[in-house]
């Protein structure tokens, strides 16, 4: 009978986790973001409002836009870490670059590979920035190396060991000029790519 209360305090439980991400304020904050991603070009003062909703999102787990549930399954469409890496994006520049890499601070710990899937992406709009910002640090740098490699696998590109590095400076042509400023970085992502690829 003790075993039988304590299942359905635990299915309880675990419902009320599914369908608390439903938070109706939290699905009106997410709308914002979604308005946002339709513009072409957003403003720091945008993207700092976004970071500000980003983070209440976060901070009550609603990682992603539910649209709607029905028999105990959430249908979602959007991605807070997608949604919010094509937000700095859009914003660009240092501000844009800046803004992601202190969202991969604030998520961390997460084992969502999406942030990786999406910093890759920003990485290969604003290279150089995000070189300089990341001074080297080998989390970021392991990040882009797992969003390369997945990236250029949901592309449908062949990846091999052989092609790597050419495929490295096809996707991100001004390293090539900058390689003597970030060779130490940059040979890092090829050859950590080239080991996942054994």
């Amino acid at each position: 009978m003790k075993i039988k209360i304590k299942i359905m305090i635990l299915i309880l439980f675990v419902c009320n986790i599914a369908f608390g991400q439903q938070c109706n304020e939290c699905k009106t904050q997410f709308d914002i973001l979604l308005v946002g991603l339709k513009k072409e070009k957003i403003s720091n003062s945008e993207l700092s409002k976004y970071a500000e909703i980003v983070k209440i999102l976060w901070k009550e787990k609603y990682y992603d836009y539910v649209d709607s549930v029905a028999n105990y399954t959430m249908y979602t469409s959007h991605s807070l870490t997608e949604v919010y890496a094509d937000l700095c994006i859009k914003c660009g520049g240092e501000f844009g670059v800046k803004s992601y890499v202190e969202y991969i601070d604030l998520t961390i710990g997460s084992a969502e590979e999406e942030r990786a899937f999406s910093f890759e992406r920003l990485f290969v709009k604003y290279p150089l920035i995000t070189l300089k910002l990341i001074k080297g640090d080998q989390s970021s740098l392991d990040n882009l190396v797992w969003g390369f490699v997945n990236n250029r696998y949901f592309e449908n590109t062949t990846l091999t060991k052989t092609n790597c590095k050419e495929l490295f400076f096809k996707t991100n042509p001004r390293l090539k000029d900058n390689y003597s400023k970030y060779s130490k970085e940059i040979d890092y992502i090829i050859s950590e790519v080239i080991k996942k690829l054994d």
